[in-house]
């Protein structure tokens, strides 16, 4: 695999099970910036931000990701990294109907230790 393209692991929202996918990528410094397919219903998993697994640059790392809305021109920009050294008009065909999903690179903050405590049940009457 080039270093274009990276192993992107996340959790269904549904179903709880994960899957993996190739996907072609731009970095930008602290960030991965993916161009995905509307149509393509995975990214509906990362709701407005949920962790991700990715492989880059041989290492595992998990990461936030997140469905980001630019306008035409910044997409386009997105598009043409992705895309680079293909023609313009392959990037120009490919933003309608395209989304954008960004993961920061740094890691993740660490969480708070879990409470020893049961989880309180909420009344059902």
């Amino acid at each position: 695999m080039d270093r274009s393209t990276l192993w992107l692991t996340y959790t269904g929202r549904k179903s709880g099970h994960a899957f993996a996918l190739p996907i072609r990528l731009a970095q930008d410094g602290d960030r991965v910036r993916l161009i995905t397919a509307q149509r393509k219903p995975w990214w509906k998993n990362l709701g407005s931000g949920a962790e991700v697994k990715l492989w880059l640059s041989g290492e595992a790392r998990t990461r936030l990701a997140r469905v980001i809305t630019l306008e035409r021109e910044p997409r386009l920009a997105v598009l043409l990294a992705v895309y680079r050294g293909r023609p313009r008009r392959l990037a120009e065909q490919q933003i309608n109907g395209s989304l954008l999903v960004e993961i920061q690179l740094q890691p993740l903050a660490v969480r708070p230790a879990a409470s020893s405590q049961p989880p309180r049940v909420a009344s059902t009457r």
